[in-house]
């Protein structure tokens, strides 16, 4: 696996995944309204159609800048419009440079249908578009102000940071990140990471849609492992993955990223419809292998997926990606058939902390999967060496959220739905016109 090229990124900016493949549906709060028309300039004019027998809501569309002929600056103002509404979107840098590359933006697709979808340079209506609640973040949150007493901190108060490496001393519960690592969210889930030798992978339940990282954690250390108004965590990690992990593959059981020279993690991107976060792991020690490896994230408004893109210094063949065992769940496995190329492994059933239904997912590409494994704690793929890096989504959906699913049927067929949307994207078509 080759690992990709490195940048620093500021916050106000994102790694995306593939243009136009991050279709993802939920039911959050609406993402459009009506608004007023106003003096605008046409940039482009685009007919986005929905392959699908089903409605793809809060699905995101996304356009190079350059095919567009716009600068970063000429796009500052670059709004969407769908008739007279207006749809929420975003400028996002890829690569680091402090300049936007892409455009992106969240639209209601109906199914089997066409919509146009006009771009527009318009500084009234971007400034309308900017006062909108953001509905994704990704956030870093540490102690400062206490002082450290062998590995852990005491006193202090949690501030947000772009950016953290570990101190030596660092281990888990050293009670200095506020949840122990990295959290990342749509208004559906959240999602966090322990940024220590466990380097497991959790989820917040949450029982209304809207944004929670910022508080959970503050009102002591350990609260959100008690159910409250927002909800809670709602996963048992152990010494599994967790939801979604990974780590290497020895022939006999997955070995976490336990052993580094370091970590530290950036928060690449918070903002209105998509955030992501990066992981470098220095020197993960594998005995016969050392290698590092970086880990981007990222999740979109109104979606319980998480992509995810890994790359590392040397080659790893055996890399594998998991969900942790649990005794009440069975595993599910399915694809489209032999004309597609995503899979899923998941799991269901009452495997949460409070015993009710869960269901914990992975998409993969079955071009880039070697065979499914399991170990005493987790069930895995193990993966292909690509030579350009690995890609795959994760995510869960809880019988507690307001949009819960309760059920193995309606589970495989909400699965069945988001296999699909990877397989065959929206079709986006410039008008002739332009």
């Amino acid at each position: 696996m080759t690992r990709p090229s490195k940048s620093t990124l500021k916050p106000t900016h994102c790694l995306t995944a593939l243009a136009g493949a991050l279709l993802l549906a939920g039911c959050g709060e609406n993402v459009s309204a009506p608004v007023a028309e106003t003096a605008a300039s046409a940039v482009a004019t685009f007919t986005a159609s929905n392959p699908s027998d089903f409605i793809r809501r809060d699905t995101r569309l996304t356009w190079p800048l350059a095919e567009l002929g716009l600068s970063a600056q000429e796009a500052r103002h670059l709004v969407a419009k769908s008739g007279d509404t207006l749809l929420s979107g975003q400028l996002i840098d890829t690569d680091g440079d402090d300049t936007a590359d892409l455009f992106s933006i969240l639209v209601d697709l109906d199914a089997l249908a066409k919509q146009e979808i006009q771009l527009i340079d318009d500084a009234a209506l971007a400034a309308e578009l900017a006062k909108r609640p953001a509905r994704a973040q990704a956030e870093i949150s540490i102690k400062e102000g206490g002082q450290w007493n062998g590995k852990r901190y005491e006193g202090g108060e949690f501030i947000n940071v772009d950016t953290i490496t570990l101190p030596e001393q660092y281990t888990d519960h050293s009670e200095w990140i506020r949840y122990e690592g990295p959290g990342i969210e749509s208004d559906r889930v959240a999602y966090r990471i322990y940024l220590d030798w466990r380097n497991g992978f959790d989820i917040f339940g949450k029982k209304q849609p809207g944004l929670k990282l910022q508080e959970i954690g503050l009102d002591g250390y350990d609260s959100y492992h008690e159910m409250s108004d927002w909800g809670a965590d709602i996963l048992k990690v152990g010494d599994s993955l967790g939801m979604g992990g990974f780590g290497f593959w020895n022939g006999e059981k997955v070995i976490r990223v336990e052993q580094t020279d370091g970590r530290s993690a950036t928060v690449t991107n918070s903002g209105q419809i998509m955030a992501s976060f990066t992981i470098d792991y220095a020197g993960w020690n594998l005995s016969e292998h050392k290698a590092d490896l970086d880990a981007s994230f990222s999740m979109t408004a109104g979606s319980p997926l998480v992509y995810v893109k890994l790359g590392t210094s040397e080659t790893l063949p055996n890399m594998a990606i998991g969900l942790g065992k649990h005794d009440a769940a069975e595993v599910l496995t399915g694809d489209l058939g032999d004309d597609s190329d995503w899979a899923y492994l998941a799991t269901f059933g009452e495997q949460t902390l409070f015993n009710d239904g869960l269901g914990e997912f992975i998409f993969y590409r079955k071009s880039d999967a070697r065979e499914l494994v399991e170990d005493q704690h987790n069930h895995a793929v193990v993966m292909k060496d690509t030579g350009a890096g690995l890609e795959y989504y994760f995510g869960a959906v809880w019988s507690g959220e307001a949009q819960g699913i309760s059920d193995r049927s309606a589970f495989e067929a909400f699965l069945a739905q988001e296999i699909e949307k990877l397989a065959q994207p929206v079709l986006i078509a410039r008008n002739a016109e332009d």
